[in-house]
C-alpha cells in the first residue's frame, strides 16, 4: 500500500480461551503498530479479546468469555473464534 503500509489479517479457532498466540503470515519488515482482535462464540455468551506482546512476527491475546450477567472468565473450555487485523510497515 502507499507509504509501505502492510495490512495482514486472519482467523483462529481456539479452545482454551485463556490465551492465544498468533504468528503473522509474513513478518513485518520494520514494525507492527496496531492489532485489532475480536472474539466470538456461538452459545450466546459475551466474548472479549485484547492483543498483548505485539511484535514484528506476531502477538499474544488474552480472551475472556462471560454469560450475560456474569463476570468474565479466562479459564473455561468454550470454543472461541478470534478474528484479527494488523497494520505495520
Amino acid at each position: 500500500l502507499p507509504g509501505g503500509l502492510i495490512v495482514q489479517w486472519g482467523r483462529a479457532s481456539h479452545v482454551s480461551v485463556a490465551s492465544l498466540s498468533v504468528a503473522f503470515p509474513i513478518a513485518f519488515p520494520n514494525a507492527c503498530f496496531a492489532v485489532a482482535i475480536n472474539a466470538s462464540e456461538s452459545s450466546g455468551n459475551y466474548s472479549f479479546a485484547q492483543a498483548v506482546a505485539v511484535s514484528k512476527t506476531g502477538f499474544s491475546s488474552a480472551i475472556y468469555t462471560a454469560a450475560p450477567g456474569s463476570a468474565p472468565a479466562a479459564n473455561n473450555t468454550t470454543t472461541v473464534d478470534a478474528m484479527w487485523i494488523s497494520l505495520g510497515y
